[in-house]
């Protein structure tokens, strides 16, 4: 006996045709492979949020000052917590909401790197907070869309990937309508103009 003949027997009898038969295999299949699919994304976007995002880093820093004392007991220790995390990159996330928000995934990612190589030149400020409020360098500081932006959780993930692994370490500079004056063209994305 084969296993479609003892599925026509003990399972669903032998008054189901075989159209019908194949039809609930189609069926269960269907549900089996949804399950499986939406499973398989919810548990990749878990571990791709838990283990990317900068929001969920507990760092402890020690300063020993001049010397190390005898005694641990006596070392001072900040611990930065979950919201001091999220306050640290709450202005960058709004400032690539605000700028790129309609840009796409890769948009953002852009914008986000512009930020931080200004960061890294350190000709624009030493911190996120100078770059980022520098003169006249975010139009969406200067008409103040950066205080009102909702960040979403695409643009938190950009923000933890580029933060992790940077994807363009070369644009200093974007604008919409053409290339900024005295700077070399990089590329074009969407509606703005990346420079060198």
């Amino acid at each position: 006996m084969n296993l479609k003949s003892w599925v026509m027997d003990r399972l669903v009898g032998r008054k189901v045709s075989r159209k019908m038969l194949r039809c609930l295999c189609l069926i269960c299949f269907g549900i089996l492979g949804f399950t499986v699919t939406l499973t398989t994304y919810l548990i990749i976007d878990y571990l791709y949020t838990e283990s990317l995002s900068p929001v969920y880093v507990r760092t402890f820093y020690v300063d020993y000052g001049d010397e190390v004392p005898e005694s641990p007991i006596h070392v001072p220790i900040e611990i930065k917590t979950i919201e001091d995390t999220r306050n640290k990159y709450d202005l960058l996330e709004r400032c690539v909401e605000a700028e790129a928000g309609n840009q796409g995934y890769l948009g953002k990612v852009y914008v986000c790197d512009v930020i931080l190589n200004r960061l890294d030149s350190g000709k624009w400020g030493d911190t996120l907070e100078d770059v980022i409020l520098y003169p006249n360098a975010f139009s969406v500081v200067s008409n103040g869309t950066i205080d009102v932006i909702d960040v979403t959780l695409e643009t938190k993930k950009v923000v933890a990937n580029e933060l992790a692994h940077r994807t363009d370490s070369d644009i200093i500079s974007f604008k919409t309508g053409s290339f900024h004056y005295g700077l070399m063209p990089a590329f074009k994305y969407k509606d703005h103009y990346f420079s060198k």
